[in-house]
């Protein structure tokens, strides 16, 4: 009951400051003044008139202030991932992080890879399951590819593998078809296309967010 009296009380006085700045702003004044300087008579009822407007007025703008403090608010009891993607050339792996800036979630990233199946995920470097809990301002990392060189023959040679979990199943990984001749352009394995699209339950704050990645024979780039 404490609680209800001083909302209501805070209200009212959000609409009387209003009231109070719309009917003595400047604008009205001058309006005012320069009709009666030009010996016109101002009636009564035209002050009640702008005190009824601006009262109509203030308890419209008092309302809107309580809805855009109520939405913020929601807002920030939400989960917002920060993506980064990452090329780490020390092991050659393609990797996207996501930091949780929001309140504590489960995470998941669906992915979607030329050639591969529709209801795959992207796969967490720390754990097999599709769903990580992400706690505010912490960041997890996932794996989504790796180059690997072999120098065996007469040209070294490069192949491609993407990684992916899927529900119930574990993961899992695709070698590309094809392998590159390392310096050769003519020589080059086909791009590979990924989607990266994370989510998180309860859903964040600007809903789910997609990212491109698009590996080359020789390094991977995101894709703005």
């Amino acid at each position: 009951m404490q609680d209800e009296i001083a909302h209501i009380s805070q209200f009212c006085r959000a609409v009387i400051r209003h009231w109070g700045s719309l009917v003595t702003s400047g604008a009205i004044i001058g309006v005012i003044g320069t009709w009666q300087s030009t010996g016109h008579h101002v009636p009564g009822y035209a002050y009640w008139a702008i005190a009824v407007i601006g009262l109509f007025s203030a308890f419209y703008l008092a309302w809107r202030g309580e809805r855009i403090a109520k939405e913020q608010a929601i807002e920030t009891l939400k989960p917002f991932a920060v993506l980064r993607f990452s090329y780490e050339p020390g092991d050659n792996s393609a990797c996207l992080y996501v930091k949780n800036t929001g309140i504590i979630a489960d995470f998941f990233a669906q992915l979607r890879v030329d050639g591969e199946p529709a209801d795959v995920h992207a796969r967490w470097a720390h754990t097999f399951d599709v769903r990580t809990r992400i706690p505010n301002g912490i960041e997890r990392k996932l794996l989504l590819a790796k180059l690997y060189y072999t120098r065996g023959g007469p040209s070294p040679m490069s192949q491609r593998e993407d990684f992916y979990t899927r529900e119930n199943l574990g993961i899992g990984s695709h070698m590309a078809t094809y392998s590159s001749i390392v310096g050769n352009p003519d020589c080059q394995a086909p791009d590979i296309n990924l989607k990266v699209i994370v989510a998180s339950d309860p859903d964040m704050s600007g809903g789910v967010q997609p990212k491109r990645i698009v590996l080359h024979s020789n390094r991977a780039v995101e894709v703005f």
